[in-house]
Formats: C-alpha cells, sequence, structure tokens
C-alpha cells in the first residue's frame, strides 16, 4: 500500500468516528460531533478553508461551504451515519474542486439531477486521487441504494426516484 493509500485509509478511520456514543448523544447528531472533524478534512483535501453546516435539504456545495443533511434517520446506526457525512464531505469537496457546483437558485431536484451528472466524473477523480477511498464509496452506495433522494409522497417524485436509482 503506497503512503497516499496509508494516509487517506487513516483519515478515514479517524474522521468516520463518532467519537463515543456518549458525545454523539450530547451532540444530538452524529453531523454535530463530526462537524469540526470534517472542516479540517475539507481543508487537508483542498488547501481551503471549508464551513461545514446543516440543512433540512440534501445540501450541496458552494465555494468553501458544504451544506449536509441535518438529519439521517434514514440511517439508524451512527456508524453508517457517520460514513455516509464523510463520503458526502470527500465526494463536495472534489466536486468543487472540479467545478461542480450548484447555483442558489437551483431547486433540490436540479441540484440531484446535477450531480447524479456529475457523479462519474467525481467518482472517477476520487478512485485516482485516494486509491483508499474505496471502501467508503461502497459503503456509502449501499447505504444510499434505498433512498434517494426525495421522498416517494408524489408521483412526481416517485418518477424521479426511480430515474435515479435506475442512474445509481
Amino acid at each position: 500500500m503506497d503512503w497516499d493509500q496509508r494516509a487517506f485509509a487513516w483519515l478515514y478511520r479517524a474522521f468516520r468516528r463518532v467519537g463515543g456514543k456518549g458525545r454523539a448523544e450530547l451532540a444530538g447528531s452524529p453531523l454535530e460531533a463530526l462537524t469540526t472533524r470534517f472542516e479540517t478534512l475539507g481543508g487537508l483535501l483542498s488547501g481551503e478553508k471549508w464551513e461545514v453546516v446543516s440543512s433540512r435539504s440534501m445540501g450541496g456545495v458552494s465555494p468553501g461551504r458544504l451544506t449536509l443533511p441535518q438529519s439521517l434517520d434514514w440511517l439508524s446506526d451512527p456508524d453508517q451515519q457517520a460514513t455516509y457525512y464523510l463520503f458526502r464531505v470527500v465526494v463536495g469537496v472534489t466536486a468543487a474542486d472540479l467545478g461542480f457546483q450548484a447555483a442558489d437558485a437551483w431547486s433540490d431536484r436540479r441540484r440531484a439531477l446535477a450531480m447524479l451528472m456529475a457523479m462519474p466524473t467525481i467518482a472517477e477523480t476520487l478512485a485516482d486521487r485516494y486509491p483508499g477511498a474505496e471502501p467508503l464509496m461502497v459503503a456509502a452506495g449501499e447505504a444510499i441504494s434505498a433512498r434517494f433522494p426525495f421522498d416517494l409522497r408524489s408521483t412526481e417524485a416517485r418518477a424521479f426516484s426511480i430515474a435515479c436509482r435506475s442512474v445509481l
């Protein structure tokens, strides 16, 4: 294993840890417990300062700012939640580096569609830059495959979700 693979594996283990059950429970969510670590990771990966904030939506990327879902209640295990958040940070920083950033005025669906179109390039870049990231990609793919990215309450949302799942 090359030094960059070992470094990414170490970062993966270090940044994924929720920090003990007590800390996650005090914070209210794994995201709150991990925000500082994720901001540090964003800086390490890009060389730039990152702010990580929560949102009721699925989140997104803007210059220097990662917005992540406030709650991942569809993932019951805190370690799965932490892994998914870590995946989103790595993908978000890489997406920003490649120029894939949504405009503020875009709807959640337009953002999701743009990210789906960008994911093959982002995944290829991640594999090239961080060969040790494959387990993270697999774990996040398994976590998200059952739910993407909208609910199924309306016919329109259901059709969009089915299309997204077929792409994934």
